[in-house]
């Protein structure tokens, strides 16, 4: 004889600051991580493609022949501006996940809580006959 349908709840009052805060330092600094390897690879195929030397073409006839853009435009600064961007949007990203999570405890409180709920039928193990 199966077993009656029970209702389950759970609810969700409380947020740690400092889980909200490592949870998001944890995923911007994999975004930046992310962000920073695709500005290395979208140089390095703007180089093998011609890009660049295209650029610098316009940009000498531009300044006169004053400045080149391998003079501005190379990999370690562009890889140093990508690293500090990264690195300002991890800070910023960790400072969000922690507004976030202050706004939640505040709606929480307020509300009592986020109430999840569903019904579990009887034991089946997720097989159906």
């Amino acid at each position: 004889m199966p077993a009656a349908p029970r209702d389950i709840r759970i609810s969700l009052i409380d947020i740690s600051l400092r889980s909200a805060a490592r949870w998001g330092l944890i995923f911007s600094g994999c975004l930046a991580a992310v962000q920073t390897f695709g500005v290395a690879l979208l140089w390095l195929a703007l180089l093998a493609t011609g890009t660049f030397s295209a650029w610098d073409t316009g940009f000498t006839a531009a300044t006169g022949g004053v400045s080149h853009v391998a003079a501005v435009v190379n990999l370690p600064v562009t890889l140093l501006v990508a690293l500090v961007i990264g690195a300002v949007e991890t800070v910023v990203g960790a400072g969000v996940a922690v507004c976030i999570a202050l706004v939640f405890r505040l709606a929480s409180r307020l509300t009592g809580g986020l109430l999840l709920g569903w019904r579990e039928d009887g034991g089946s193990g997720g097989r159906h006959p």
